[in-house]
């Protein structure tokens, strides 16, 4: 089974008590994020943003099998 890698940042890492997590392959953002509630429950009331390859993504975007995606958390500008 294809898996899909997944880096995490600031909090996120605590809630998910790792920096790096693997999930199953999933299509596009939409069944990405349904899988890390699922697996991650806390995520639910985490705010981030989704990046997929190096590009934040807003609303349903197609994942291909070797993209690189992290959660980011909220951070400020300086």
């Amino acid at each position: 089974m294809n898996r899909i890698a997944i880096q995490l940042f600031g909090q996120l890492c605590d809630i998910a008590q790792s920096d790096r997590i693997l999930l199953p392959a999933v299509d596009d953002t939409e069944q990405l994020i349904n899988a890390l509630f699922a697996e991650y429950p806390g995520l639910r009331s985490a705010t981030f943003l989704l990046a997929v390859d190096k590009k934040i993504v807003r609303g349903k975007q197609s994942i291909q099998p070797d993209a690189e995606i992290a959660l980011l958390p909220p951070f400020s500008g300086g």
